[in-house]
């Protein structure tokens, strides 16, 4: 399979689970709204729609292109100081970009919590089943479902060009993914994360396990702050 190929593939893959998710959701409205009565019902159906979605991403990929994930995760251990490094470092610029990319929104005048967060916010108040899926698809699986698509996938489309224009394309397709309901404002912040980890992958010479172990990690302290909240 060529690379281009491939990457062209999980694009393809990853845009054939959001319609079914679309559908999937459209059938729920239409035929058992009664699932949506409440907002502890319309918390679990969020829940289970995530991790539906997270689970079969992670499986096909994991499955389909097992042969690119076994070669990248034998290429980070062969080279553990490095990676361990890269891992190092990126988190530390993922945090201070976080930061920043706050404070631009602050000084813009934006105060309120995105609605993706907002969302998330909710799962997270809501029973064990929604507090585990949440878990389950936001830290283990939504960076590395998200990793593979946009900086293996996106970034190496447009890397031919030229690297930073890369970057700046999968970033900003990141940050339109994690935004809803007119909250565009708010790609400011999601944007700047998948610029860090754009870069991270970048300079970690193309090791998708990197930007996937830093992203895990941004996840896994964002949700634990959410649980603690």
């Amino acid at each position: 399979m060529t690379n281009n190929k491939m990457n062209f593939g999980i694009i393809g893959i990853y845009i054939g689970m959001m319609i079914l998710i679309i559908l999937l959701q459209a059938f729920i409205v239409i035929f058992r709204s009664d699932l949506l009565d409440t907002p502890e019902s319309l918390t679990q159906v969020n829940s289970i729609i995530n991790l539906f979605y997270y689970v079969g991403l992670f499986l096909i990929f994991i499955i389909v292109y097992r042969r690119y994930f076994s070669e990248q995760i034998n290429f980070a251990f062969s080279n553990k100081r490095k990676t361990i490094k890269a891992i190092a470092y990126g988190i530390s610029f993922m945090f201070m970009v976080s930061f920043l990319a706050n404070v631009v929104l602050t000084w813009l005048g934006v105060t309120d919590t995105s609605q993706n967060q907002a969302s998330l916010n909710e799962i997270s108040n809501g029973s064990l089943f929604d507090k585990i899926s949440l878990f389950v698809f936001a830290v283990l699986l939504a960076p590395i479902v998200e990793e593979f698509v946009f900086r293996k996938a996106v970034y190496s489309i447009f890397e031919k060009f030229n690297y930073i224009i890369a970057i700046v394309i999968s970033a900003f397709l990141f940050g339109f993914m994690h935004v809803s309901g007119g909250d565009y404002i708010q790609i400011i912040y999601y944007a700047a994360l998948g610029i860090m980890l754009g870069v991270i992958y970048h300079f970690s010479k193309n090791n998708i396990i990197v930007p996937m172990v830093v992203h895990l990690c941004f996840n896994l302290f964002v949700t634990t702050m959410m649980f603690l909240g």
